[in-house]
């Protein structure tokens, strides 16, 4: 009887091309398929080079096999996690960024041309009010788009919230920016939440100063809406005015450029509170890894109860709830911050308890 060989051509598994994709960087001892059919797979074990450099080899390796790595720390030992798939943006829309923006402007004009009016309309007053507000508002996102650029993380335009002023009283509830990329690095979370707020701040504190300058002190009678008191509007105020209000009857009755400017603080108060993915969560998750998570936590707590003395806190208590309170880790979650970036973020929560208000807005009768 004749026997027949047939040759076959050897075709490596996805298992062993991806293991083959970390030579000379990780050292596999273990390997599991979380997900099948070869949808996730953890390698379990130790990099043997930088894990910031280890993970841009690994990325134009793991996207060529049609996987996107994800690094982690695992107890005493580093995970590198292949997740099938690669990310690919799907096209922009700017004429919807436009069309918000346009609309936006009309009602902060119409918002601020309102203030302080009794039924009559101030257009110019509208234009000042809209220009400093959106100004403040622009340059926060701004911040985000240019610091996310330049980590190369794909992000939109800002979309900008216009609200009819029979609605609320500044005609937008702000702005946001939509990263449509994963995060590379803790670096790139902690640049990307840190620049808005910084840069927004650095603009706002300009106008609130001037438009401080230029408010009337006037006394204070029957029932009166006043904005509330952080430390550095407290001091502001005590610095311009000689002496802290509102004190003896008499306040401060900001003008629309002032009134823009305090709102830009409270924003980024807003924007800091270190919950789940809001700025301050960015830059909390960025410091500290999954410890943020916890404190995610007691800031919804505290929130709530801050909310029994100003109700809108229990809306910034729910609002992170909607996207989880436990910011997602960052594809590269092993290289930590360096000291500079630490050091910025330990300033920023020192500007956070500054600009900070427990009590936004409330209404006294003198």
């Amino acid at each position: 009887m004749e026997t027949v060989w047939y040759e076959t051509e050897w075709t490596p598994s996805t298992l062993d091309r991806l293991a083959a994709a970390l030579r000379g960087l990780f050292v596999i001892t273990e390997t599991r398929v979380l997900y099948p059919p070869d949808q996730v797979i953890a390698f379990e074990g130790y990099l043997q080079t930088d894990a910031e450099a280890a993970f841009e080899v690994l990325r134009d390796r793991f996207e060529a096999l049609g996987y996107t790595p994800i690094l982690r720390r695992h107890g005493s030992t580093d995970q590198i996690i292949a997740q099938a798939g690669v990310f690919r943006p799907s096209r922009a829309r700017p004429w919807i960024n436009l069309l918000l923006f346009l609309a936006t402007v009309a009602t902060t004009i119409w918002a601020g041309a309102l203030y302080g009016s009794e039924g009559g309309l101030n257009l110019s007053q509208g234009v000042t009010f809209a220009g400093a507000l959106l100004l403040i508002l622009g340059v926060h996102e701004m911040g985000h788009y240019i610091a996310a650029r330049l980590h190369r993380s794909e992000v939109t335009l800002p979309y900008f919230i216009p609200v009819p002023p029979w609605i609320g009283t500044l005609g937008t509830f702000g702005a946001f920016i939509q990263i449509r990329s994963p995060i590379r690095n803790r670096k790139a979370l902690f640049d990307i939440g840190v620049a808005g707020p910084l840069a927004g701040l650095a603009v706002a504190l300009p106008i609130l100063i001037y438009g401080l300058y230029t408010s009337p002190v006037v006394p204070l009678r029957g029932v009166v809406f006043l904005e509330g008191n952080s430390l550095l509007y407290w001091v502001l105020k005590a610095l311009i005015f000689g002496r802290p209000l509102p004190s003896d009857g008499y306040d401060v009755q900001l003008n629309v450029l002032a009134w823009a400017g305090w709102i830009g603080l409270l924003v980024t108060a807003f924007n800091l509170l270190p919950l789940g993915q809001l700025d301050g969560g960015h830059i909390m998750y960025a410091m500290l890894g999954r410890a943020a998570w916890r404190i995610s936590e007691i800031g919804v707590f505290a929130l709530l109860l801050l909310g029994l003395r100003w109700p809108g806190w229990f809306l910034w208590a729910f609002m992170p709830m909607l996207t989880g309170l436990r910011h997602p880790p960052p594809l590269n979650d092993i290289t930590p911050l360096n000291p500079m970036r630490q050091a910025i973020g330990w300033l920023t929560w020192i500007l956070f308890l500054l600009i900070f208000v427990p009590v936004p807005f409330s209404l006294v009768e003198f």
